[in-house]
């Protein structure tokens, strides 16, 4: 996958489904990550395009599922990747943003730089993991 975004991370998780499954509950849950009420009074205080933090920007059967957003202070993808691990899958979810002047550095700074990212992309994964593999 080509993105003229930079790469920030990386995370992983393996999942008791055929990439299929997982493919098919990444083109379903994706766009509503981030939709709850809380999420939703966030995605306004930062100025999100979409009502949430997340569009369904592409995919592609059975290997990639590719979120895109944007708001006052960043650009961003989160792309998750599906490939065949044993009798399951391996997901990985890459995260590539861009923070523009000075209001962006500063959030990349409150976001990125805290660890709050690493800690959300892990509970993330964790909660699809759960839901793909209750199906």
């Amino acid at each position: 996958m080509t993105s003229e975004l930079p790469l920030i991370d990386v995370h992983s998780a393996g999942v008791a489904a055929t990439p299929e499954t997982v493919f098919d509950a990444l083109e379903r849950l994706g766009p509503r990550v981030g939709t709850d009420a809380v999420s939703r009074t966030y995605a306004r205080l930062v100025g999100t395009e979409d009502r949430g933090p997340f569009h369904l920007a592409r995919s592609e059967r059975p290997g990639l599922v590719l979120l895109a957003g944007s708001h006052r202070f960043s650009r961003f993808e989160l792309a998750f990747r599906i490939e065949p691990a044993g009798r399951g899958s391996v997901m990985h979810a890459e995260t590539r943003a861009v923070f523009p002047g000075i209001g962006g550095r500063l959030y990349r700074a409150a976001v990125i730089g805290s660890g709050g990212h690493r800690v959300a992309m892990r509970l993330l994964l964790g909660s699809l993991k759960r839901s793909i593999e209750r199906r």
